[in-house]
């Protein structure tokens, strides 16, 4: 990684030196200090694309080194875990020109509600409080995203293959592998959407995916956040719209070096995305809303990596306007449990025996 670069490796070391002081804002006294100290020279910051910090995935078959999401759903049948329908139809309503990078759909079937075993694989067809369920099926979806319920073939076709699952539907698992969204060319390094979508051929796809760990786009967030929060000079608005745009040509860019059939996005396209969030962004009213908004944008722009949405939960708890569970089993998860081999061997661990996930958070989670 950064090929023995060591300009590239101190300007890591100070993203992730300002990563752990956002992270820890509220329980570290001069924090904001020392998050403006690092700001006020960001020449010495991940702010390029060319400085990101990612782990390139092989395209070899064997060794099998290729993105864990390749290995679930393009070698020998979909076994990759169900997409949440929130994205997608949040996505599909805001023309996030992003959306055939991420998702790719593999059927245009729309399964017989008459038929019981059909009916049995239906998305939310045996749980009661979906929102969202069989997208194709939902008149305030299909009106949601396309103004009206009465939708062409080809908009049925499409909606068809968004085939995923309402926040933590507890029904079981029937045999929708052959229907189920899958990860696309971004950033898993599989197919970008086609018009007609299809199985995809073991071991066809590309290859070559990323893990983006820390990038210039993580940067302009964190920036926009010490804005909002901590009131750090400088313009976060502009730097909302800096986010959004370069989160878009970091897929974009990504999909077309991966996959020939990706197609760039047109800029008016592109605009009016960007457009539709500056408006969410001038309509909040208050700086703590405003950052709601760029956090709910930042959980858009994670796709491949959750751990940075999970610790902007935990520290800001944003965004607000996620779907809630339809059958909360447990509370949100404020840390990971220690595994019982780290108490066992570790006598400093000890300490944290008894801490539950969900009601003890990690000392930086006020």
């Amino acid at each position: 990684m950064y090929n023995g670069n060591i300009t590239r490796w101190k300007k890591l070391a100070n993203t992730l030196k300002l990563r752990l002081y956002m992270q820890a804002r509220l329980a570290v006294p001069n924090a904001a200090t020392e998050i403006n100290k690092l700001l006020a020279e960001p020449g010495n910051l991940i702010t390029a694309a060319g400085d990101d910090f990612q782990f390139q995935f092989s395209k070899l078959v064997a060794p099998d080194n290729r993105h864990p999401w390749y290995q679930a759903t393009y070698v020998n049948g979909n076994d990759f875990t169900y997409i949440l329908h929130q994205p997608m139809v949040e996505m599909l309503t805001d023309g996030d020109p992003r959306f055939p990078f991420y998702f790719r759909r593999q059927t245009k079937q729309v399964l017989d509600q008459s038929n019981p075993s059909e009916r049995n694989t239906t998305p939310c067809s045996m749980t009661v409080g979906c929102q969202y369920g069989y997208l194709v099926l939902n008149d305030n979806v299909r009106e949601a995203i396309y103004g009206t319920t009465d939708i062409t073939q080809d908009q049925i076709d499409f909606l068809a293959g968004c085939f995923g699952r309402d926040r933590s539907d507890p029904a079981g698992v029937p045999l929708d592998g052959d229907l189920r969204l899958v990860p696309g060319v971004y950033p898993a390094g599989g197919f970008y959407d086609v018009a007609n979508p299809a199985l995809p051929g073991s071991n066809a796809a590309p290859g070559g995916g990323i893990f983006p760990i820390i990038t210039h786009v993580n940067t302009l967030y964190y920036q926009i956040e010490a804005i909002l929060a901590l009131g750090s000079a400088g313009d976060a608005r502009a730097l909302f719209e800096s986010a959004i745009r370069s989160h878009i040509n970091k897929v974009v860019n990504f999909g077309k070096a991966t996959d020939a059939n990706s197609v760039s996005p047109d800029a008016a396209d592109i605009d009016a995305y960007v457009a539709t969030w500056l408006e969410r962004y001038d309509n909040a009213s208050t700086n703590e809303a405003k950052l709601n908004v760029a956090m709910k944008q930042l959980w858009l722009s994670s796709w491949g990596n959750g751990y940075e949405i999970f610790n902007a939960m935990r520290r800001t708890g944003y965004p607000n306007t996620i779907q809630q569970p339809i059958t909360p089993v447990r509370d949100f998860p404020l840390r990971l449990p220690y595994p019982q081999v780290e108490l066992t061997l570790n006598p400093n661990a000890s300490a944290y025996s008894s801490v539950v996930y969900d009601q003890d958070p990690i000392f930086w989670d006020k």
